[in-house]
């Protein structure tokens, strides 16, 4: 399979076999074992080649697309994130102040009726709650 041979059409060197009028001519044979080894080795490093450069693309492809679309992204969603829970925090704050003033109009209608010892403790736990809402960090005063 690896050797090929090739006969002569005429022979230039007389000797046995090569007489010109018997049946058998000179050939000449050509061993292509080493180079075809050689061919399937190099067609070997060949794919093994074509892999890796396909796997490094795959991975240059992936990090252009992470810093191109992924990372702006995240920045947008945290923004949105940070924005969004701002405005939760002052939502639950304008419900609280609601709460609280439903509390102090329902108290005023008992002031009335209560000691001085619950009146001052009324007015220490709404200082409490004044002192709280004063150390919080954005607060919207109207």
């Amino acid at each position: 399979d690896s050797i090929f041979r090739q006969a002569v059409p005429a022979c230039i060197l007389l000797r046995e076999g090569c007489d010109g009028g018997g049946v058998q001519w000179a050939y000449i044979s050509f061993d292509f074992t080493g180079p075809r080894r050689m061919e399937g080795a190099m067609d070997i490093c060949l794919i093994i080649f074509m892999l890796l450069v396909m796997l490094l693309c795959t991975f240059d492809l992936s990090r252009t697309l992470d810093h191109t679309v992924l990372v702006p992204l995240m920045r947008i969603m945290g923004i949105v994130r940070d924005t969004t829970s701002n405005i939760l925090t002052q939502v639950s704050r304008m419900i609280q102040l609601d709460t609280m003033e439903q509390e102090v109009a329902d108290e005023d209608h008992e002031l009335f009726e209560v000691s001085e010892i619950q009146l001052l403790e009324i007015v220490l736990d709404r200082l409490g709650k004044f002192t709280k809402l004063f150390m919080q960090e954005k607060v919207i005063y109207d």
